[in-house]
Parts: structure tokens; C-alpha cells; sequence
């Protein structure tokens, strides 16, 4: 799937399309229990109108709290990933180790703004302080300090994020 070849929506208009997204497999190392846990205490802290939008499959599916707005979007081939992926968002991967971790380039490219563990190799090459969060692996509340910052980011502001990721996608 060639990621750089389509525009994601957030960056045409100006209204940023309030999605966290997490693509990967349900297990442990990747954090996808500790990303649904800090999207709940956040959603109950500070009521929003954000949605976690996950895509993969794995032991973990189906012993994940639910939520009415988290999506499961199960295992999708990688031309049904890029057109999720063009509804744009906020690129989450909160692994607990990740030897580097292409998705997070693919998503820079594709213009989203990033929240990755500094456990994931292509974190430091991928996100700067202008386009997203490094946050530490296996921690709640790192996690949820990071998506309330995004959450209280002016759509203009998530855009620019969005525009400074695709550019540091191409370094």
C-alpha cells in the first residue's frame, strides 16, 4: 500500500475529522489495552465528541472494554486500511516495544498527527514537538495526558500538525 499517494481529508478542509486511530494486532506489546483504557478515563473525565477507531485482529479482540465510541474494525486488507486511513485522524501506537515500526511513517505520510510510544523505533525520526506525542509505554496516564492535548487542539492546529507529519514522513 503506498500511503503517499492520496491525501488524507484533514488536510483539504478545515475541519479536522476527530478520530483517534490504532492499526495493529490485539495483543499485549502493543498497548491496544492500555490505548482503550486512557480513551475511556478520558471520555469520562472530559466528555467529547472523538471516536477510537481500531483496526487489526489478535488474542485480545473481544477482551477489550467496550465503548460506544470505539469502532473494531476487525482485520481489513491493505487497500480497505488506506480508505480508513483517508477519513484522517490521529495516528495512535502505544506499544510497549517496537523494533521500528513502518505504520508510523505511512501514517505521517498519509498527513495525521501521531501519538507513539518512545518505545517504537521510528518515533524519533517521525515526530518532532509540531506534529504529535512521544509517550511512555505501558502508562495510562502518559497516554491520556497526550490525547487530551489533542482533544483540546483547535481543528487549524490539528491541521498544521497533520501538514508538518507529512513532511517529516518524507525525511
Amino acid at each position: 500500500a503506498n500511503f503517499n499517494n492520496f491525501l488524507v481529508n484533514n488536510l483539504s478542509e478545515n475541519k479536522f475529522n476527530k478520530r483517534f486511530v490504532f492499526v495493529g494486532r490485539y495483543i499485549e506489546v502493543k498497548g491496544i489495552k492500555n490505548l482503550v483504557s486512557a480513551f475511556i478515563e478520558l471520555k469520562n473525565e472530559q466528555p467529547n465528541n472523538w471516536q477510537l477507531h481500531c483496526i487489526g485482529t489478535g488474542d485480545l479482540l473481544g477482551k477489550i472494554e467496550i465503548h460506544n465510541d470505539i469502532i473494531h474494525h476487525g482485520f481489513l486488507q491493505p487497500n480497505q486500511i488506506m480508505n480508513e486511513a483517508s477519513k484522517g485522524g490521529v495516528f495512535c501506537l502505544p506499544s510497549h516495544f517496537e523494533p521500528w515500526g513502518l505504520v508510523v511513517q505511512e501514517f505521517a505520510l498519509s498527513g495525521y498527527p501521531l501519538i507513539v510510544s518512545e518505545r517504537v523505533g521510528a518515533a524519533s525520526k517521525f515526530i518532532t514537538k509540531d506534529n504529535g506525542y512521544i509517550v511512555k509505554p505501558n502508562n495510562v496516564q502518559s497516554l491520556k495526558a497526550a490525547m487530551k492535548n489533542i482533544i483540546n487542539t483547535s481543528d487549524i492546529n490539528l491541521i498544521s500538525m497533520g501538514k508538518k507529519s507529512k513532511k517529516q514522513g518524507k525525511v
